[in-house]
Parts: C-alpha cells; structure tokens; sequence
C-alpha cells in the first residue's frame, strides 16, 4: 500500500470552499491511480475520488457549510491497495452573511422619531456584530442609515 500523502496544506477558505494541496506518497508500492480525500463534518464523512498520479496536487472542496469544521484526510491509492492516511488537517469554513432580523414592534413616538426594536435573525453564524438600520420619510427617495452595534 502506498505511504501517506506528504505537505499537506490549505491553500483558501471561503464560506463554502475549502482548497488543498498535498505531495504524492515518498513510497507508492505499486503504480498509482489517484487519491481520496476524506471529509469530515458533524460526524458524516464525505469522500471525493481525484483519478490522478501527479506528483503535486490541489484540490477544491466544495458545497461545505459556512462556519463548520472540517477534519480533512487524504489517502493515496494503486489498482490494488488504498494507502496510508495523511496527517488529519482541522479547517473551519468561513462565515456567511445573516439571516434578515425579525422587526417585532416600529412605532411612531412623535413627528420626529421611531422607536423600532427587533429579534436576532434565526439563521447566523457565530455571532451578529453589527446591525444597518435604513429609514426614509414616505416621501422621500433618499434613504438614511443608522448603524447599530
């Protein structure tokens, strides 16, 4: 059985992406045909097959979930065997914009204010650090904006 892939490293992250480069194995033991990545989230382990031998690789995950962890492992494999795993890289995506907030009460105080209070969106990731209130009279094409934090 082939040795584990060597170097393994990220190369980006995005909210839904993930890119990897790796070396082949120092000892194939036989002609390689390629290697699996193993990904692994939430207990659910995905597999993706490159059907390739060269000698240097980069590879994009993609279709992850934004702010998951990730475990990433990768297997070299010939027609016979599947290798040893690489050393088990941990990799958190990165975060996606909020879900919109939920308004629960606007009310007109006077002639020149607005009392508005909201709920957290129900979709976030990590946390909600600021907040882009935008306002304008009936009237009015211009928009004004309020940032809350």
């Amino acid at each position: 059985a082939p040795s584990p892939p060597r170097n393994i490293r990220v190369l980006s992250i995005t909210k839904s992406a993930i890119q990897i480069s790796w070396w082949e194995p120092a000892r194939a033991n036989g002609l390689l045909q390629g290697y699996r990545i193993y990904f692994l989230n939430n207990n659910f382990t995905s597999v993706q097959t490159i059907r390739d031998n060269k000698s240097a690789m980069v590879e994009t995950l993609n279709r992850l979930k934004p702010y998951s962890e990730y475990q990433i492992w990768i297997k070299a494999y010939t027609v016979k065997n599947e290798g040893k795993t690489s050393e088990v890289l941990k990799v958190r995506t990165d975060v996606d914009r909020p879900g919109t907030p939920i308004i629960v009460n606007l009310t007109c105080q006077n002639g020149n204010t607005m009392f508005l209070k909201w709920l957290r969106p129900k979709i976030f990731y990590r946390t909600v650090d600021i907040y882009h209130v935008h306002y304008r009279q009936e009237q009015s094409r211009a928009w004004e904006k309020q940032i809350v934090e």
